[in-house]
């Protein structure tokens, strides 16, 4: 239920005026209440998961926003289900770095949502997408560190500081995070 003092913040990408229901997520955390609302599609989100489309049937008109029914989505952060709604609306946008050392972190949270709502396309995806970065074969590791050791090569000569370089090959770290708290075996 919401506390009816507190302040609703449509969302600036996924807010559409012709959706049919609102979903809420947690709120935000500075001192007062205020909540980051979703107007969605139903029919899309149903779509792709059939876990909200199980949602969607229960929502009812008993709490509303601008006339369409509030969703309320325990336990599900603010950011982490605005990234699964963004895969979802605008999955060509989305923009995955090649190597990027914070890739599994950024995107575990949205891995576990996946999950939750099975949305096992997106969930595969995105797994399939961290695991690309790290070679499964000794040949590609070969491959692999031999293309790490040019960018630094180029780096060293070229004057630019092998700082960059840090941040541009996969971070051994993040991947074992990310495959403890997506629970991949």
């Amino acid at each position: 239920m919401i506390d009816q003092n507190a302040t609703l913040e449509p969302h600036a990408q996924l807010y559409f005026a012709d959706g049919e229901v609102v979903k809420q997520a947690l709120p935000h955390e500075d001192g007062r209440t205020r909540y980051q609302v979703f107007r969605v599609h139903k029919a899309l989100l149903r779509l792709h998961s059939p876990v909200l489309a199980n949602m969607f049937s229960g929502a009812t008109s008993a709490q509303l926003h601008e006339d369409a029914p509030l969703v309320d989505m325990v336990g599900d952060e603010v950011a982490a289900f605005a990234s699964l709604l963004l895969w979802i609306y605008f999955p060509s946008e989305v923009n995955i770095e090649r190597w990027y050392p914070d890739t599994p972190i950024n995107l575990a949270p949205t891995v576990r949502l996946a999950t939750k709502y099975l949305i096992d396309s997106l969930r595969n995806y995105l797994v399939r997408r961290v695991v690309a970065d790290w070679p499964c074969t000794l040949q590609e590791w070969v491959r692999q560190e031999a293309e790490i050791s040019a960018m630094a090569n180029a780096g060293t000569t070229s004057g630019n500081p092998c700082s960059k370089l840090s941040r541009s090959v996969p971070e051994p770290v993040a991947a074992i995070s990310f495959c403890l708290r997506v629970r991949l075996h």
